[in-house]
């Protein structure tokens, strides 16, 4: 498969101007940046605060799994103090402030965190529960926190950096790993640097890259007494003008830790035996068995208790030589979506990955969706590796809750049906691809009927196209009272060929407005056809603010 990058706005045509403007498509959004701190034990409450861009209106949490909740308190504020010593309080914007309750009985691990407000929930960033078995450690304001390994260390660093202080005895083999990959995801991770007794870097520092730029690190006390771990924005960053905007999370002991393993994927219901490199490690072999085990499960049972590089995982097969045959997998992004309650959609970009060789035809649709609750689209044609989505409802008897969605891939692969679970990614970075970025195992959603809508009226599906093709209506609403004037059309999809000719100036009589195609035959010949997607951006901003269905077409 080509690399292929990810592109986080929209890049869209429109035939009237003959301009490309870029379309702010994560404006939608809301971003969640950053969780400080970023865990917790079982039978806790712990403040926390999170931030990012876009969290306006912000008064819920939403944690996946079960064990943990959360109360909102109210937004983050700053104090300062005037001339006369009188204390003034201002509201931070887009930060806010949650108790989190973690049940005795939580399970522990990484849990997804999203944020949200009567109208929109936002991208997701991880939140660690923990057994409790390692204390939690904030850093102190000033000068160097001392500290009793194994530690769980919180903290955000800016100008100065933030300093730990622990005694080891000599030829103690340390860990120093950071949980979620550092949670602020959207920063560039601090730098750890450690000292020994004389004050000097310690030369026996090993470093293992993982996923987005974070890095586990590991060293042998050369003499005994007292180490010093640093934590430092990295050089050349710029300071943020938040003490959370640069958050850490970082575990420090004489973990057991998995660098690496051998082999990496076994057949299903099969016993296999594994060979384990690491430090601190019980054992260098185990014998894994797969039976009644999923992926997740495999890859738990090889770690056992300790820790493992982020970015290593095990994959299960149907057959003992399934990695050479053809397949596929496929990821979705944005990893949150908010749904308008009546007549438009939310758009979720896809992204597949085709492996040996596969180039057949993909689609994704949703599994299992919730009353009301639907899909359009999801096609990828033979050979690509990028379609569209849109996911909606009728607005008759949505959820009025923070709800989930799961959606699967299908395919015939060597003439045998072929399913996959469809993995939800978001990213900061445009070249990133979806194996580089941070993925969730669900899509968070919520129906608001606040939302702008406009949608695509046909009574055929698909559309047929043809040079003397009528308007496509518009349904009416306040998109469509200014269409042509304060709002106009952009294709969201696809990326090329087709373009928007003429906008009808205002609504007609019956309230709906239109627009009228130009689709190039040099790209979609007669019989051809692919999925259309139409955006509504403010002329004055070129913000997008309401997408249409996924709407079939056919090229006549």
């Amino acid at each position: 498969m080509k690399p292929f990058a990810l592109i986080v706005s929209l890049v869209i045509a429109t035939a009237a101007s003959g301009v490309t403007p870029t379309v702010a498509y994560t404006n939608l959004i809301p971003q969640l940046d950053f969780i400080y701190p970023a865990g917790g034990r079982q039978g806790e409450e712990v403040e926390i605060v999170v931030g990012g861009n876009g969290l306006s209106a912000i008064t819920s949490a939403h944690f996946s799994g079960e064990g943990v909740s959360a109360v909102f308190l109210g937004a983050a504020q700053k104090t300062r103090y005037n001339a006369k010593g009188v204390p003034i309080t201002t509201v931070i914007p887009n930060r806010y402030r949650f108790n989190v309750i973690i049940e005795p009985n939580a399970p522990v691990g990484l849990r997804t965190l999203r944020v949200g407000s009567a109208m929109r929930i936002s991208e997701p960033l991880y939140f660690e529960i923990t057994d409790g078995k390692v204390p939690e450690r904030h850093a102190e304001t000033n000068g160097v926190t001392a500290c009793t390994l194994p530690i769980c260390l919180n903290g955000s660093v800016r100008k100065t950096p933030d300093r730990y202080r622990f005694e080891l005895l000599q030829g103690t083999e340390i860990v120093v790993f950071p949980v979620c990959e550092f949670p602020t995801g959207k920063y560039t991770p601090p730098e750890m640097t450690v000292t020994g007794p004389d004050g000097t870097p310690c030369s026996t520092v090993q470093t293992y890259p993982t996923d987005r730029g974070g890095k586990v690190m590991t060293f042998k006390a050369e003499q005994a007494g007292p180490h010093t771990l640093t934590i430092a924005l990295p050089q050349g960053a710029t300071d943020i003008a938040s003490p959370e905007g640069n958050t850490y999370r970082v575990k420090v002991g004489a973990f057991p830790l998995v660098v690496d393993f051998t082999p990496k994927s076994a057949k299903k219901g099969t016993s296999v035996n594994i060979r384990l490199t690491g430090v601190n490690l019980p054992q260098n072999r185990i014998r894994l068995f797969t039976g009644g085990k999923d992926e997740a499960l495999c890859r738990k049972a090889i770690v056992g208790d300790g820790l493992i590089l982020p970015n290593l995982n095990f994959r299960l097969t149907e057959e003992d030589d399934e990695p050479s045959k053809p397949d596929f997998r496929v990821w979705m992004t944005p990893a949150s979506v908010s749904i308008p309650s009546v007549g438009s959609s939310v758009p979720i970009h896809l992204f597949a990955e085709r492996l040996n060789g596969f180039e057949g035809e993909i689609d994704v649709r949703l599994d299992y969706p919730p009353l009301s609750i639907a899909f359009e689209g999801g096609h990828i044609p033979a050979g690509e590796s990028e379609g569209i989505l849109t996911v909606s409802t009728d607005g008759a008897r949505f959820p009025k809750t923070y709800f989930t969605l799961e959606f699967a891939a299908t395919a015939t692969v060597d003439g045998q049906p072929a399913k996959r679970p469809v993995r939800p990614f978001r990213s900061w970075h445009t070249e990133e691809t979806p194996q580089d970025a941070l993925t969730f195992s669900d899509v968070g959603a919520v129906v608001s009927p606040g939302l702008q809508a406009i949608r695509l009226s046909s009574r055929v599906k698909p559309f047929v196209y043809s040079k003397d093709t009528r308007w496509i209506a518009i349904v009416k609403g306040p998109i469509a009272a200014a269409w042509g004037t304060v709002y106009e059309p952009v294709i969201l999809w696809p990326r090329k060929g087709v373009t928007v000719r003429s906008v009808s100036p205002q609504a007609s009589a019956s309230g709906t407005a239109c627009i009228r195609l130009t689709i190039d035959p040099a790209i979609y010949p007669a019989g051809s056809g692919d999925t259309l997607l139409v955006g509504a951006i403010v002329k004055k901003t070129g913000i997008l603010i309401a997408t249409t269905q996924a709407f079939p077409f056919i090229v006549k």
